[in-house]
């Protein structure tokens, strides 16, 4: 089982699909943290251990630009476009 954070810019049936499958997937939403920074979601992700499910690029930059270790996952390709289909 892996544990996720679904950011607000993906729709809320990704959580319900990984839990679904067995995983531990929550929405920033469902917590409450909805418009909160970047860095302070990726904080809350590193205390509670889990991968950032996201369509932001910037925690790619994060992740090219520091020498700590993230766990983010980025939905879009390096255009920064969102694949086709995705919808908010």
């Amino acid at each position: 089982m892996m544990l996720f954070k679904i950011d607000e810019n993906l729709p809320t049936e990704i959580a319900e699909y990984l839990r679904s499958a067995g995983h531990d997937a929550v929405t920033v939403v469902d917590q409450g943290i909805k418009g909160f920074a970047d860095l302070a979601v990726l904080a809350v992700c590193l205390v509670e251990g889990r991968v950032q499910v996201t369509l932001d690029t910037y925690f790619l930059d994060i992740a090219a630009t520091r020498q700590t270790c993230i766990r983010a996952l980025s939905c879009s390709d390096r255009s920064g476009k969102r694949p086709s289909g995705s919808s908010i």
